[in-house]
């Protein structure tokens, strides 16, 4: 049994995280995603265009299932279950401890934000499985140097920037890695040889590849590579943080670690900490950089994002974790026993579950307490949606889509911005639900900055002097540029849209 730990962990977790699914659509990203794949949707946008998640999703829109969304989220789930799967078979390694490795693995599983994007359709599961992957790499060609994880690691390094650019960031710690391993791996004429070849195979073919299917597809008004660069120059400017916030984001990473591995895994990690540092320092070093660059980018990057970009560092700190139960078992003459082990596993496993739930429910008795500041939406709790993992009851998008699309008339313009906007056109892709109805996005505005209000209250007015009924999808001021849009129309509650009017 113990040889096939890792296939149990792999299937443990799959079936947990395909019993607690989201049945249908969910909010911003994950809609968008699920839209990608209808329209089979490339692009060069390295940031917001996931070309590999669009490719896994068209296989997986092949399994013979109804619902386009769940198919989705369940992409999710596989990738995630693989990563556990994977990271089990790392963790022995490095721990050289299978009860610890099952610890670590299980902290992981169960921690909010890992579970939470394995049970949504997001970007990051699979980044997640490319992230367990590099690092077994990293320890194989530890082992016995041999050229072929070399290559491997780069081919999927490079390829993993067409899914999400998070893994560039932790380049630094890989290089220290690998060359503290291997001080002449760039003067090996094979392995550079190998590392070359990884790059040409695994970012310069597909780019090409990609080159040529935008040629023909993606209409854009710059040069292709100089659209790519234009991309992230406009995707920093739009996502990153201040200082004073960066700095807010730091001191606060305790308190996030600590709300994915509440009371013990917390506290085994830190003596895992020590643990590591005595046991294998260079990997703890390439170990403990990694959290650092992951750390501060999360922190420099917007904040519904930040969460998710931070699961690479608690994936290592899991690993922390398991350095801690190992010292538990085999260092503390007191702790002994299979029982003991049970019991420390059953513990690891379901305090987070029973903590997400108290938490959660405190703060929905203690308003005043709000730990999520983000806009509430018609059928979205944002203390359910976002502090806790589990997601098999959330049909709110989907509710939200057929009551908004119910009130408004025929060909009526639906002005949305990005988070109820994706849902709205999920189900006119998917299902032909409403296409009469023109959802407007309002995103387009905002990105015009304090002329964003003056060109929405043009658009008005030129489709209200054209008979069209014009309705906004939600009266948030930071959005929908309400000061202006009052001074002169009438906006009107009207179902879950708003009515928008003449004076």
């Amino acid at each position: 049994m113990k040889k096939f730990m890792w296939f149990y962990v792999t299937m443990g977790s799959f079936l947990l995280y395909l019993y607690t699914l989201c049945p249908t659509v969910t909010w911003g990203d994950s809609a968008k995603l699920v839209n990608f794949v209808i329209k089979k949707k490339f692009t060069y946008d390295f940031v917001g265009g996931h070309n590999l998640h669009t490719v896994f999703g068209l296989i997986f829109n092949l399994l013979p299932l109804h619902n386009i969304a769940y198919k989705q989220n369940l992409m999710s789930a596989f990738f995630a279950a693989l990563a556990l799967g994977i990271f089990y078979v790392v963790s022995e390694k490095i721990i050289k401890s299978k009860i610890a490795a099952l610890a670590a693995t299980i902290s992981l599983a169960v921690s909010q934000m890992f579970w939470f994007m394995s049970v949504v359709n997001e970007s990051y599961s699979l980044i997640y499985c490319f992230f367990a992957i590099l690092l077994f790499l990293m320890v194989k060609y530890r082992e016995d140097h041999k050229s072929i994880y070399l290559f491997l690691f780069t081919l999927l390094y490079a390829l993993s920037v067409f899914e999400n650019m998070l893994l560039a960031v932790f380049l630094p710690a890989y290089l220290f890695f690998f060359l503290s391993t291997d001080k002449k791996i760039i003067k090996d004429k094979l392995n550079l040889a190998v590392i070359i070849t990884g790059i040409l195979i695994g970012f310069v073919l597909p780019l090409w590849l990609l080159r040529i299917y935008t040629a023909s597809h993606v209409f854009t008004t710059h040069p292709f590579i100089g659209s790519i660069i234009l991309g992230i120059i406009e995707s920093a400017r739009t996502y990153f943080r201040p200082l004073h916030h960066i700095v807010r984001q730091l001191i606060l990473y305790p308190a996030y670690l600590f709300y994915q591995f509440p009371v013990w895994g917390f506290i085994i990690g830190i003596v895992g900490l020590y643990k590591s540092y005595r046991t294998d320092k260079l990997l703890f070093y390439s170990l403990i950089i990694i959290i650092i660059l992951d750390v501060f980018f999360a922190s420099m990057y917007m904040l519904q994002r930040a969460f998710n970009l931070m699961v690479p560092g608690f994936m290592i700190f899991a690993i922390f974790i398991g350095y801690g139960v190992k010292w538990l078992f085999e260092d503390r003459m007191f702790i002994r026993g299979n029982i003991v082990k049970v019991v420390m596993l059953i513990l690891i496993f379901f305090t987070p579950i029973l903590f997400y739930g108290t938490v959660s429910t405190y703060i929905l008795h203690h308003p005043n307490k709000m730990l999520v500041h983000a806009r509430e939406l018609p059928y979205r709790n944002n203390i359910e949606y976002y502090l806790i993992p589990w997601k098999q009851n959330n049909y709110g998008p989907e509710l939200y889509a057929y009551q908004i699309f119910s009130v408004l008339p025929k060909n009526a313009i639906l002005i949305a911005d990005f988070t109820p906007e994706e849902v709205l056109r999920y189900y006119q892709l998917a299902y032909n639900f409403r296409k009469d109805v023109n959802i407007v996005d309002e995103d387009h505005y905002v990105f015009m900055g304090k002329d964003g209000g003056n060109a929405l209250v043009n658009y008005i007015a030129s489709e209200l002097k054209n008979g069209k009924a014009v309705f906004l999808a939600d009266d948030n001021p930071q959005y929908y540029f309400i000061p202006d849009l009052t001074k002169v129309f009438d906006i009107q509650k009207f179902g879950l849209a708003y009515k928008v009017s003449f004076k």
